[in-house]
């Protein structure tokens, strides 16, 4: 239930609208169907009377490059390929307003899905693992200059510790073992943005395989940019 209303600076309200981004990512979430919105009497949209503060516009002047890398490293990651992938299933079956009741039916659709489902783990599977060198970062630590140890992983979420009790899962093992694609794409996009920003005379997009390796403490001040806990060089 909600009991108050956020405002921002500009006096527009998040209630129903949220804040509108600039860059937008596929998302299985992303569907108006299970938002606030389609509930029964849900809060309007109002808007009070904005408060005084500056307007640095610091992002606007960046959003059209920015978005146009994002789109271009899209369209070929296959983390994104699947994503979509999963989308457009889940829009499918939202739209099913039927389902069929014979079993010779259903053992058809099952054995379609199973298939399917083998066909992108098989090719997700053969990706390389992306390389990706950690350093945890604490409010001890972050003002130091030089980076901390390298985190050592011993989990893999390729192979997850067996569940006896479980049915045996067709997807998550090949799109956990390459990560979150959006996390991934909004460190990028982070990254870009402060190439960009920084004006930088020259300036290469960083892929999703190199930019947040950061060799051994090899990476500078300039090149380091602190995201969610960890460090990533650009």
């Amino acid at each position: 239930m909600t009991i108050r209303e956020f405002y921002r600076p500009d006096g527009a309200s998040t209630q129903l609208k949220g804040v509108k981004a600039d860059i937008v990512l596929p998302s299985l979430t992303d569907d108006s169907k299970l938002a606030e919105s389609a509930m029964k009497n849900p809060l309007p949209w109002d808007q009070v009377p904005p408060a005084r503060h500056a307007e640095l516009d610091r992002v606007q002047p960046y959003v059209k490059p920015l978005r146009e890398r994002s789109t271009a490293r899209m369209a070929g990651d296959e983390g994104f390929a699947y994503l979509n992938h999963e989308i457009a299933e889940l829009r499918k079956r939202q739209a099913a307003t039927a389902v069929s009741l014979n079993e010779v039916v259903r053992e058809k659709e099952k054995t379609q899905s199973e298939a399917d489902e083998r066909t992108w783990e098989k090719k997700l599977t053969a990706i390389p693992t992306p390389s990706v060198k950690e350093y945890d970062i604490t409010a001890q630590n972050a003002e130091q200059p030089d980076l901390p140890p390298l985190v050592t992983r011993t989990d893999d979420p390729a192979t997850p510790a067996p569940n006896p009790g479980a049915e045996p899962s067709l997807k998550l093992n090949p799109v956990a073992r390459l990560g979150d694609p959006v996390l991934r794409e909004t460190e990028l996009i982070l990254a870009d943005y402060v190439h960009l920003s920084s004006h930088a005379t020259t300036f290469t997009s960083p892929t999703h395989r190199s930019h947040t390796a950061a060799g051994g403490g090899s990476c500078t001040d300039q090149q380091r940019v602190r995201l969610a806990g960890h460090f990533i060089c650009i």
